[in-house]
């Protein structure tokens, strides 16, 4: 964020520095810095707009800059070698209308693919359909897929240490934030009741109420915390991650020829000491 705030800096001031030299009308060539921020024209009358403008474009650049990092695809907290999964719900909405459950899956994964920082990583739905629990949609049934892994959010913060600790009917933390980690309050389609099975208002076609969850709870209204009898109503959809593991770091060439040279000399003292 650092890198990214002090390079729109550098190019901020090489446009000030432009203005304050040109008191007769000046218009952008091609290389200069001007012209990227739309200055095409700019009058000595006009000199007081310019640097106002400038500043409220520093401003936004940096509050971009603020989200992009805000945004946490490996939890700091984890060692590397570590597994876990991520959970955000979605943006966009989608009607509780069909009993296929793919269509949920094939949902979730078109709203994570607008965020490019999330690409290479496949996603699930949090829901129940009348043929399919939610902990089973996602591998995360605790008496089939075992202990599981730690869940967070896209936030960084921790919502369960496994799946059974998913599904005991609490949360550490409310999910909370959709897929670009910016903070959400709409309610979530779910069908699913504490224990991750199907409620008895599963996601379909032509049910008369549908369970929905609470995006901003960490109780047990996360998962069923209303029941709706609109299906035709649009909700978000929570989206679990795949397993995920914390990059294991690469020997750097420095350590690599350390240990090349240690081994030379090791070499040489044998020789020496037969």
């Amino acid at each position: 964020m650092i890198s990214y705030i002090s390079s729109r800096l550098s190019l901020l001031m090489r446009a000030i520095s432009a203005i304050c030299v040109h008191v007769s009308p000046c218009s952008a060539s091609s290389g200069d810095p001007l012209k990227s921020f739309g200055f095409v024209v700019i009058r000595k009358p006009a000199l007081g707009t310019a640097r106002l403008f400038i500043a409220g474009a520093f401003l936004v650049l940096c509050s971009q800059a603020f989200v992009k990092a805000s945004l946490v695809l490996t939890p700091p907290t984890l060692n590397a070698g570590s597994q876990y999964r991520l959970v955000f719900s979605t943006s966009t909405t989608i009607q509780a209308t069909s009993t296929n459950i793919a269509t949920y899956n094939t949902f979730v994964n078109s709203v994570a693919a607008s965020n490019l920082q999330l690409s290479g990583i496949s996603w699930t739905a949090i829901a129940s359909t009348p043929d399919v629990d939610a902990r089973d949609n996602t591998n995360t049934n605790p008496f089939i897929d075992g202990a599981g892994v730690p869940i967070y959010n896209l936030a960084g913060s921790r919502l369960a240490l496994g799946y059974a600790d998913l599904w005991d009917a609490t949360l550490e933390n409310p999910v909370g934030v959709d897929e670009f980690a910016n903070p959400t309050t709409t309610d979530v389609w779910t069908g699913t009741g504490i224990f991750g099975e199907e409620d008895f208002n599963t996601l379909g076609l032509g049910l008369a109420i549908v369970t929905a969850g609470k995006v901003t709870q960490s109780n047990a209204s996360w998962i069923r915390g209303a029941t709706l009898a609109n299906t035709g109503q649009a909700l978000s959809i929570y989206a679990v991650s795949s397993v995920l593991t914390v990059p294991i770091p690469e020997p750097t060439t420095g350590l690599l020829l350390g240990l090349a040279v240690g081994a030379w000399a090791a070499g040489r003292r044998r020789q020496v000491l037969r």
